[in-house]
């Protein structure tokens, strides 16, 4: 039977007997008692839209006023009751309890209306009823009660697929749900799954506006797996249980729409590698004291990071790239018992602005480490520091002075390679035998450095380009001087070598147009092609006539003199010669 039937009928009532005999009709015809009540109720409310004195016509054409004037009638109980005009029927519907009492009704329904919008339908995946099946109905029921809250519920730790393939346009796999694996959580990625709450027995899942969604990691998971949320770029916010204790390798690599992670109250050991990888909307990851490993490539990519504190853990490495490319990260703090950072761990955090690494036990800095963190303007370093990297600290633009410790033994080729605002370097307390290749080549503002006593060789182009180089100091122990090791050092004013030399390189000061002077030992036994030429200031060289130099072609400029002298003898039998080759 149609509503509008039934509304109709009610229409046609002139007296309360007519009302009661409706009534009875609408029992017979097997109408509920609270479905008769609800279409008097709104009866009653559409009567009252009209008081005295109104009137609407039965075919509906419009209203018209009545110069009708009534007095109040009673009821049995005298209570008063009010007269209306409908089509032009004059009716006295009911007492004015029955009236209170039918309003009542009509309100409470209004709210249980209200009240059925929030209460949560659900559905159970299982063997009969897949997943799939699930989100359609899921999509049905949007449709028709958009406001209602919608669950699928998965009872067991099963593996259920969504029906859409998930990943990169390059790598696309099966979306699944359950089993460790949530990377079907995408779902197809339209906008159309708000009110959805999807639940597990390790996570419950919540989605919102715009395909995005929230997970709550349920108490009693305490590992998640790897690739668990792997390119989940929808969801917005993961809460972690207090018991969990390590997190797998790329568990949530590219999941780009999460801002935070807070670990700080969980249990968590280890963090596995590309764990965050380039989650780039994350802004702050807070670590638990118990942290005691992060896998290389945990948090690279995560350019909205700005501060990492992991003073508080039990960190004893920072492995390969954890941090690299975090080009907004401006401070690091590290934990006493830290003793080495991997290979490119910082690479190109351009951001960080210093480091103190004094307080540590750091031993060693892998190659690359703070690769191009150009704004970077001072390190300390910790006293049992023994090596550093190829390429540590490669164009670290802004660093301004650096003095190194007594353990320390070794530096790798390109390590401060364009420092161009380093001032000074003081490598006099450190136990390093050799200096490698271009170690600080293109430190162009570099105005001093003082080497170790042990110091025995300096590589090929460890200090090329160094053009504000005014003077150098060499160690009585130096016994080799690489390749263009200081090619085009053009500030150099003169040069004493020590006792101990045996071979200056090619080219090795070539183009140091202002160097003037040169007083070469006796055991200098090679002095390699071009080592001096264009060095157009030179005016004196001193060498000693017992030296074994087999050749001096094309190593100085031409003109320039040569005066041997005689070691013993207080220079008696000093002699020169003029090249003219």
């Amino acid at each position: 039977m149609e509503g509008d039937d039934i509304s109709d009928r009610f229409l046609q009532v002139n007296s309360l007997e007519e009302m009661e005999n409706l009534k009875d009709n609408l029992r017979a015809e097997g109408l509920s008692e609270e479905q008769i009540e609800y279409y008097a109720a709104k009866h009653l409310q559409y009567l009252g839209e009209y008081g005295a004195g109104e009137a609407k016509s039965n075919d509906g054409a419009g209203e018209a006023k009545s110069n009708d004037t009534k007095k109040p009638k009673t009821d049995s109980k005298g209570s008063k009751i009010p007269l209306y005009i409908v089509g032009r029927k004059i009716i006295g519907l009911m007492d004015s309890d029955r009236i209170r009492e039918l309003r009542g009704k009509l309100e409470n329904r209004e709210i249980l209306n209200a009240t059925k919008n929030m209460q949560t339908m659900y559905v159970e995946v299982s063997d009969d009823y897949s997943l799939k099946k699930a989100l359609k109905t899921f999509l049905r029921f949007r449709k028709k009660y958009p406001r209602r809250r919608f669950e699928i519920r998965m009872l067991d730790d099963g593996t259920h697929p969504t029906g859409w393939e998930v990943g990169s346009r390059f790598s696309r796999v099966p979306g699944n749900i359950g089993g460790g694996d949530y990377r079907g959580l995408q779902l197809d990625g339209a906008d159309r799954w708000e009110g959805l709450r999807i639940v597990t027995p390790e996570v419950d899942v919540f989605y919102g506006k715009g395909s995005q969604y929230s997970v709550v990691v349920r108490d009693g998971v305490t590992s998640i797996g790897n690739k668990a949320f792997n390119l989940c770029t929808g969801l917005t916010s993961v809460t972690f249980p207090e018991g969990l204790t390590s997190i797998g390798v790329n568990a949530f690599g590219g999941c780009i729409g999460l801002t935070s992670v807070e670990l700080s109250q969980t249990k968590l050991a280890s963090i596995g590698g590309d764990a965050f990888y380039y989650c780039t909307g994350l802004t702050s990851v807070t670590f638990p004291k118990g942290l005691t490993s992060i896998g290389s490539g945990a948090f690279q990519g995560c350019i909205g990071l700005t501060s990492v504190e992991l003073s508080q853990t039990k960190l004893t490495s920072i492995g390969l790239s954890v941090l690299r490319g975090c080009n907004r990260l401006a401070s690091v703090t590290f934990p006493e018992g830290l003793t080495s950072i991997g290979d490119f761990a910082f690479y190109e955090c351009k951001a960080l602005r210093a480091l103190e690494l004094s307080q540590t036990t750091l031993n060693s800095i892998g190659s690359a480490a703070f690769y191009r963190c150009s704004g970077l303007t001072s390190v300390t370093f910790p006293e049992g520091l023994a090596s550093i990297g190829e390429e540590a600290f490669h164009e670290c633009e802004a660093l301004r002075a650096l003095t190194f410790p007594e353990g320390l033994t070794s530096i790798g080729a390109h390590a401060f390679h364009r420092c161009m605002l380093l001032t000074s370097v003081d490598l006099s307390q450190t136990t390093l035998t050799s200096i490698a290749s271009s170690v600080f080549s293109w430190c162009s503002g570099l105005t001093s450095v003082t080497f170790p006593e042990g110091l025995t060789s300096i590589g090929t182009r460890a200090f090329q380009y160094c053009r504000r180089l005014t003077s150098l100091t060499f160690p009585e122990g130096l016994n080799s001087i690489g390749d263009y090791a200081f090619y085009k050092c053009n500030s150099l004013r003169a040069l004493t070598f020590p006792e101990g030399l045996n071979s200056i390189g090619d080219n090795a000061f070539q183009g140091c147009a202002q160097l003037t002077a040169l007083t070469f030992p006796e055991g200098l036994t090679i002095i390699g092609v071009e080592a001096f030429v264009e060095c157009f200031g030179l005016t004196t060289i001193l060498m000693s006539r017992r030296t074994s130099v087999l050749t001096i072609r094309y190593t100085f400029p031409l003109g320039v003199k040569i005066t041997y002298y005689e070691d013993q003898g207080g220079g008696a039998d000093q002699f020169s010669i003029k090249l003219r080759f």
